[in-house]
Formats: structure tokens, sequence, C-alpha cells
């Protein structure tokens, strides 16, 4: 039997699912990082995107609280009460970029990807010079199936923030969903030298390496993934997929 090969609504599917994700792994935390709220258990590790000299206003405790209730009540799935908590922030404190954000967030994982935009559009509009909210607003994008927006957005995000691993890794996801390989990898390898411990940059350049025909490179870098995370089930996968490819030489 043949290995089966990358087909662009796979990874049209996989990018989905990474860019939503991605996004709530920045904003939903457990605790505080210049008033934005991240989750305290995103299904994979995230690196901070904000450069040192980026700054959030300050929000008062009310604020505060609301926030914290909105993340609890988003972990436990709760995503209507979670928008009302950030509702009632933002009515307390209307110039408050990070309760857009994170309301953007949940607006997104309920599908609701209008909504999610304009919120999105809403802190950039407060904070224009934070990168995060540009590449907030680009996994939006990317979840709606808008790639090249998204690009924009992440464009942006870089030009403000040239050393995040992260926005590179986010900006390459959407290069493959419109397959277009050669700028996809190209921006792994810039996440990949950002941040050589991540598996999953590597599991990603796999991906787009194997779509590309490169099998044993793919090969390779499905390897460091799973030297870096021993568990991660779909560069597993992959791996066997190419190693059947590669012995029986179906490319």
């Amino acid at each position: 039997m043949s290995a089966r090969r990358v087909e662009p609504y796979q990874i049209v599917l996989l990018v989905l699912a990474v860019m939503g994700v991605s996004m709530f792994g920045r904003l939903l935390e457990s605790g505080s990082t210049d008033g934005v709220f991240y989750n305290a258990s995103p299904p994979v590790e995230r690196d901070r995107l904000e450069s040192r000299d980026e700054t959030a206003t300050a929000a008062p405790p009310e604020v505060v609280e609301l926030l914290t209730a909105a993340e609890r009540k988003q972990s436990g799935g709760d995503l209507d009460g979670a928008y009302t908590d950030l509702g009632r922030a933002i009515a307390l404190q209307p110039d408050y970029a990070p309760a857009y954000a994170v309301r953007a967030a949940v607006l997104s994982s309920s599908g609701r990807f209008e909504e999610a935009h304009v919120d999105a559009t809403r802190a950039i509009a407060l904070e224009p010079d934070r990168a995060l909210h540009h590449g907030n607003r680009a996994a939006i994008q990317a979840a709606a199936g808008n790639h090249a927006a998204a690009i924009a957005d992440l464009d942006r995000a870089l030009d403000l923030n040239p050393k995040s691993a992260r926005f590179f890794s986010d900006r390459g996801l959407s290069y493959l969903a419109l397959g277009d390989t050669e700028l996809a990898i190209a921006d792994f390898n810039q996440a990949i030298d950002l941040g050589p411990g991540k598996a999953e940059y590597y599991y990603w350049r796999a991906t787009a390496l194997h779509s590309a025909g490169d099998l044993t490179a793919g090969l390779k870098d499905c390897n460091r993934a799973l030297q870096l995370d021993p568990n991660f089930a779909g560069a597993r996968q992959l791996q066997a997929e190419l190693l059947e490819a590669i012995s029986t030489g179906d490319t």
C-alpha cells in the first residue's frame, strides 16, 4: 500500500486547527502579562510574542477580575459566559485593547469570525504598534480561510517584532494553505532558527517538505520533532508515511 500524500485540503484543515489554537494560546493563560491573559493549559506550548518595548493599557482591578472569570469560563467550555464577562469588562473600560483581543478569540472559537474580526481590529486601533494584536487578527483570518489577509497581518506583526518565531510559523502555515511550499519552508526555516526547541516547527516544515516532494528532508525534520517531543502523534504519523513512501519510491 502506498503512503498517503499530503493533499491541499488536509493542509488547510491542519492549518485551521493550529491557527485557532494559536490565538487562544497567546491570549488566555493563567495570570496576566502586560494586561493580556493566557490559557493555563494550551495544547501546544506558546512562545511570547511581544517585543520588550510593547506596552498595554493598565486595567483596574474589576476589569482584571472579569477577564480572569472569562478565562475560567472559556477553559470550562462556557464561551457564552466568557463573552458576557468580556462585554462587561469592555463596558467598564472601553479603551482596554486586551479585552477586545480576548473577546475576539472567544468569538473566533465560536465560529463568529466577522464579529471576531471587528474586535481584533478594535484592539489594533487602540494599540496599533503592538505586534500581538496583528498576529491575533491573522489567526482569525486564517481560521476563517482568509489566508492572504492573514499573511498581510503577519507581515505587519513581523515588522513590529521580527524576532517572533511564532509569527514566522503562522505565516508559513498560511503560505502552506495557499499551496506556496517554497515561501512556507522559508518561514519555517526562520521559525526554527528563532525557536529551535519547538517540535511543531520541525513538524510543519516536514509537512511542507513532504508536499514539495522532498521526502528525505521531511523525514529528517520528523525525526527531530520526535526527539524534542516523543509523544507528538502527528509527527509520528507523518514519519511512518514518509518512511513508507521512501521505501516504495512513492513520491
